[in-house]
């Protein structure tokens, strides 16, 4: 399930493209796309996530988002931790399509300088969620993680 296409595509259609809020979100919502580098950097991920949202079922007939059952639950936690947030199931495949788009045209357009500014910000975001997302997996059943860099991370010599 490309969970991190449609968490990268909420936080654009919640937190940025009501209010035009700037380059964190921005930021932010491309860590998130590229959280999973495997399927994400290839095309249709980053590219056009809402063919990829169609491929794997995960939309309907009308191109509305079939979200997990757990939807409430994470809008109850989320809306408690930041306020009113818009609700996911008003969000459909051609909002997904438009955030391809808006964060395509984000990542390339601009100067050297500003390009690489906004890289730096989407390279913070993105280590910290690789930070929690190793911590979130060593605390599940399966495979020992292992490697010097892991130790350390899951220590606390990161974060």
């Amino acid at each position: 399930v490309p969970h991190a296409q449609l968490g990268a595509a909420y936080i654009w259609w919640n937190f940025v493209e009501p209010e035009s809020r700037g380059d964190g979100f921005l930021a932010s919502a491309f860590a998130v796309a590229v959280h999973h580098t495997d399927e994400t950097l290839a095309r249709p991920g980053l590219e056009d996530p809402a063919s990829l949202l169609v491929e794997k079922g995960i939309v309907d007939d009308e191109g509305k988002i079939r979200w997990h059952e757990g939807l409430d639950d994470f809008l109850e936690f989320a809306e408690a931790k930041l306020g009113n947030l818009r609700d996911p199931r008003e969000m459909s495949v051609w909002d997904v399509a438009e955030f391809a788009l808006r964060l395509r045209e984000w990542a390339r357009g601009a100067g050297v300088l500003e390009l690489h500014r906004r890289r730096l910000q989407v390279a913070a975001v993105h280590s910290a969620l690789k930070v929690c997302d190793i911590r979130a997996a060593a605390g599940r059943p399966g495979p020992e993680i292992r490697g010097e860099l892991v130790k350390t991370i899951l220590e606390g010599g990161l974060l």
